[in-house]
């Protein structure tokens, strides 16, 4: 009877061994999927294009009035934008962490520009809530506008 009880002990110590070790396993399993899905939240949330590709509509520049300026953004890639305005100029940006925003260059299309149509812009964009604005700046000038959502 004593050795009956031994072996149930030496058995009930092994399986336990085993199940904490599958239970390890499990959670190892578990720990690394939960570390991914949080990996990919944070990387999300922290996406630089939140989607305002889409129309926007001028509403202030100092470049002049112009009531019927629109611009476009466009997502090229999740770091780079394409912003066209109606008016003949296109311009690329890269999305800069540290900064907070856009850093790019801008230029008006040949035959475009008026008194811009030469000038290479490097060009600033930062979104915040319903408002888009784009900070262009050359030797010749600087150029503030801001945009609404169409």
């Amino acid at each position: 009877m004593g050795t009956n009880i031994l072996l149930l002990m030496a058995l009930g110590e092994v399986l336990t061994h085993r199940i904490i070790r599958n239970q390890k396993r499990f959670f190892m399993k578990w720990r690394k999927f939960l570390l991914a899905m949080t990996i990919l939240l944070i990387s999300f949330l922290l996406s630089p294009v939140q989607s305002f590709a889409e129309t926007w509509v001028l509403e202030s520049s100092t470049a002049g009035e112009c009531p019927n300026c629109e611009i476009e953004v466009i997502n090229v890639t999740p770091d780079i934008i394409q912003v066209t305005g109606n008016n003949g100029w296109v311009g690329f940006a890269a999305y800069d962490a540290t900064e907070g925003k856009f850093i790019g260059a801008s230029q008006a299309k040949e035959g475009m520009g008026g008194e811009y149509e030469q000038v290479l812009f490097t060009m600033e964009v930062t979104v915040e809530k319903e408002n888009l604005t784009i900070h262009a700046s050359s030797p010749s000038g600087n150029i503030y506008s801001t945009y609404t959502k169409k």
